[in-house]
């Protein structure tokens, strides 16, 4: 998918679907250019205390195990 794809409805069943079935989904180009640089500019930005340890699983299965996945997340929000 490109930046100049439109977003209908199918598009967003596709994603659904694919997130559902696969548990995760990569759009190449999904955003553009300058909308990509604007959140890396302020996710570099943020402090080291709002990034979390990323584990697997969820709630009480939540696991961290750095063999599988060693980076960190965080939320983006209206806040953040």
């Amino acid at each position: 998918m490109n930046n100049s794809a439109q977003l209908t409805e199918a598009v967003y069943d596709q994603i659904a679907d694919t997130l559902a079935n696969e548990g995760c989904i990569i759009l190449p180009n999904f955003l553009p250019a300058d909308i990509t640089q604007q959140l890396y500019q302020h996710v570099t930005k943020l402090p080291n205390e709002q990034f979390k340890t990323a584990g697997i699983g969820r709630n009480d299965d939540r696991q961290l195990k750095q063999q599988v996945r060693n980076d960190q997340t965080s939320w983006l929000s209206n806040d953040s």
